[in-house]
């Protein structure tokens, strides 16, 4: 019943998508954000970090093993307890129970949880650095669209412009109130403007693959992407250039990463130095 569920559930989200033929920027930047594959593979190596990491603080603990044997024997054979040959069925069991816990390693093991805590948030700051970027991706490739959307616009209504101009030469030359060579010009910049078009419409195709591969989404000739409308985006900025780059230094993901990815390699060689050490445990 539960699979059935699950069968039905991802069926309407699948029909739900396809159905929708329209996104807007905000739709767009949801969809990367969630099914992007850089994404993903970032939050993967996130989560791999913190098992690292987790497992540096257990190599703490001391280990414990157990065994345990038994044997049936029959015919002529040797007695394990008094390593004698005899002719009889017996039998015989052997268990087993050992420890150790490290004492001291020069603390390499505390240097290897400071180090693979240190790639954990890196790791985290990493992922949302791939965010960052898919997101600011994601809206030049839309104002890209909306661009090429504009321009082919404009090529559109020059090249009608462009015909209209020409019926009109036409009718002028057939008169022969023009010379031909005028007209032949003109139809020279008529074909230069339908292959403008083309050349556009070529462009905004692309265009919305570059989008859909961001999205990960599969690409439709007949996808919609609403207009951006300029008026109510519009903004003032008034931060100076030093304080924007100074907030940048303390809150941009990358900067972080490469400084947490710095800690790691200092941690490194710290955990070098500590293996010089002789190790002392108790077992």
């Amino acid at each position: 019943m539960k699979n059935s569920l699950i069968i039905i559930t991802l069926f309407c989200s699948a029909t739900s998508f396809e159905q929708q033929k329209t996104f807007t920027l905000k739709q767009c930047l949801e969809t990367a954000i969630g099914d992007n594959l850089d994404v993903a593979q970032a939050a993967y190596q996130k989560e791999a970090a913190g098992i690292e990491a987790r497992q540096a603080k257990q190599n703490l603990l001391p280990n414990f093993n157990a065994s345990i044997g038994h044997s049936a024997n029959q015919g002529r054979s040797i007695d394990p307890s008094s390593n004698s040959y005899v002719v009889q069925k017996f039998s015989s069991a052997n268990y087993g129970l050992n420890g150790d816990v490290v004492l001291f390693r020069g603390l390499t093991l505390q240097q290897l949880i400071r180090q693979k805590n240190y790639g954990r948030q890196a790791s985290e700051y990493e992922w949302q650095q791939q965010k960052d970027n898919i997101t600011l991706n994601t809206i030049l490739a839309y104002l890209q669209l909306m661009n090429t959307q504009d321009m082919l616009t404009l090529a559109l209504a020059q090249e009608e412009l462009s015909k209209e101009q020409e019926a009109r030469l036409k009718i002028l030359d057939e008169k022969g109130a023009i010379a031909p060579a005028i007209r032949f010009d003109l139809q020279g910049q008529l074909s230069g403007d339908h292959i403008s078009v083309i050349n556009l419409q070529g462009d905004l195709e692309n265009a919305k693959i570059s989008l859909c591969r961001l999205m990960n989404i599969t690409y439709q000739k007949d996808l919609g992407f609403q207009r951006i409308n300029a008026d109510t985006i519009a903004a003032v900025y008034q931060t100076e250039p030093a304080v924007a780059f100074n907030e940048a230094l303390k809150n941009f993901s990358r900067i972080k990463a490469a400084e947490m990815r710095l800690q790691v390699a200092k941690a490194g060689i710290s955990l070098a130095k500590g293996s010089l050490f002789p190790t002392l445990s108790f077992g």
